[in-house]
């Protein structure tokens, strides 16, 4: 088990990946105390669970999914206290007889795009039964005037073949080859513009019904959403594509709404407690 010290450099938790950009360092252990990232931070194959899971899924057992960025990972908090543990705990109280797994594969910084690319490279593998997908902060943010498309495009011209991979000099040439294109680059650029978002939380929907596999959105709250400075009904563009999407798609056998709508969860939330 890793335990780097300083409360993880983030050399020591993220490695860079050719198609998600980057993935969680296998097996690190962080510090209970003093930093964003506590504790358990990823398992022998990055996910931020201390069980060992396997990919063949035991018979008549439940798998859940759960894609995200930092809200899924569970930024702050520890991995028992996470939106997906305490998913698995109550599921677990609800039907004791069910044995019944939630996988948290969330990655900070992620966007929906990184969250498709882990889907089919890997997510897949654990045989799911239900996708759970949480995304759209990291997707407006901007990073270097280009989008995560074209980042991605560009990652897998630059990649050597395969059995030069391990080689840093082959990846150097390959890079020379296929330098960046010349293009105007725009600072003001998101990582996923709204129409791209769209598309590829479709491809994510694409991928989990051609497989049977129900998915389902949880739209995320953000500070503006429940400190009244835009209004109370206001909602990020984002977070609108997502509630328009999620109902587009089926849920369930019978067909119920494809989202969790964390917004007005979190508005209820804030009135509870007078915030």
């Amino acid at each position: 088990v890793n335990e780097p010290g300083g409360g993880g450099h983030l050399d020591d938790v993220f490695q860079r990946d050719a198609d998600c950009f980057w993935r969680l360092v296998e097996n690190v252990r962080l510090p209970d105390d003093g930093g964003a990232l506590v504790g358990v931070i990823s398992n022998g194959r990055g996910l931020c669970d201390p069980r060992e899971i396997p990919f063949d899924k035991p018979p008549g057992a439940v798998r859940i999914l759960f894609l995200g960025d930092s809200t899924i990972f569970g930024w702050l908090l520890r991995h028992d206290e996470t939106i997906v543990r305490q998913t698995e705990n109550r599921l677990r109280e609800r039907f004791p007889a069910r044995d019944i797994t939630c996988l948290n594969a969330g990655a900070p910084g992620y966007t929906s795009f990184q969250g498709w690319r882990y889907l089919e490279s890997e997510g897949l593998r654990y045989q799911p039964d239900l996708v759970v997908a949480s995304f759209g902060f990291n997707d407006s943010a901007r990073w270097q005037g280009r989008g995560d498309l074209e980042v991605h495009r560009h990652n897998q011209l630059t990649r050597p073949a395969v059995g030069l991979r391990w080689s840093r000099l082959a990846a150097l040439a390959w890079s020379a080859f296929h330098p960046w294109p010349q293009h105007e680059i725009h600072d003001s650029r998101p990582r996923l513009l709204p129409e791209e978002f769209r598309e590829v939380l479709g491809r994510i929907e694409a991928t989990t019904r051609s497989r049977g596999i129900d998915l389902l959105l949880f739209v995320g709250a953000l500070r503006i959403n429940v400190d009244g400075s835009k209004g109370s009904a206001y909602r990020r563009p984002l977070q609108d594509v997502q509630y328009a999407f999620a109902r587009e798609i089926a849920f369930g056998p019978g067909s119920g709404k494809a989202y969790v709508d964390g917004v007005r969860i979190a508005r209820d939330l804030a009135k509870e407690h007078t915030v």
